[in-house]
């Protein structure tokens, strides 16, 4: 949870701080997407995997996309000590 004060979440630079956060979080993936692209065609290269293998892979991740979206909402039971 992040708190903000109320004026940052309010008011006429609401959207300028939700637009800088969403492409900070774009240029992010973006990132990530491309070493994970890199590490398939490396494992390809290498023989560690096959094309097939690497489709595998991605069919799982679609598959399991929902499931995982919701694992950014979960969080430790702050009651416990």
């Amino acid at each position: 949870m992040v708190l903000v004060d109320e004026s940052q979440d309010s008011g006429p630079w609401a959207s300028v701080f939700a637009f800088e956060e969403d492409r900070a979080v774009r240029a992010a993936l973006a990132h990530y997407i491309g070493v994970i692209d890199a590490l398939q065609e490396l494992r390809v290269a290498k023989g560690v995997a096959t094309p097939g293998d690497i489709e595998k892979i991605k069919e799982t991740a679609r598959a399991k996309r929902e499931a995982n979206n919701h694992r950014f909402f979960e969080v430790d039971d702050i009651d416990v000590g």
